[in-house]
């Protein structure tokens, strides 16, 4: 009985477990989601964790070979924003932006900016 009793109190007092950490990625692609062809593609990834990270971002255009990887470290509750340029083509581009902890995927985003013939006018920072 009072093995139960024990065990009844054991339960309702200890951890099960830590919650899950939340991570917010946001990818922007082209200047106000437009690219004009033949400009450098301006990629805004905005991440957001409640865990300290220490990995990378890696910018993939589908359909294409071009990726681009960035070292990144985002500490405990803060938000970070990273900028990447990338060639632009013909084709329509279709992003997948992943963000890596280690070998752990934390994070998946895709974009697809549309393609303007406007002229576009953008600062980097």
């Amino acid at each position: 009985m009072l093995a139960i009793g024990l065990g009844l109190v054991l339960s309702l007092v200890a951890p099960t477990g830590h919650a899950l950490a939340e991570t917010t990625l946001t990818v922007t692609a082209g200047v106000n989601g437009e690219y004009e062809v033949g400009d450098q593609l301006l990629v805004r990834v905005s991440v957001t964790s409640d865990e300290l990270i220490d990995g990378e971002i890696v910018v993939t255009i589908e359909n294409s070979a071009t990726t681009v990887k960035r070292d990144v470290q985002i500490a405990s509750g803060t938000t970070k924003v990273f900028y990447f340029t990338l060639p632009t083509s013909w084709d329509s581009p279709s992003l997948d932006v992943s963000l890596r902890d280690g070998d752990d995927e934390v994070a998946k985003k895709s974009a697809s900016p549309r393609q303007t013939e406007n002229e576009l006018v953008g600062v980097l920072p």
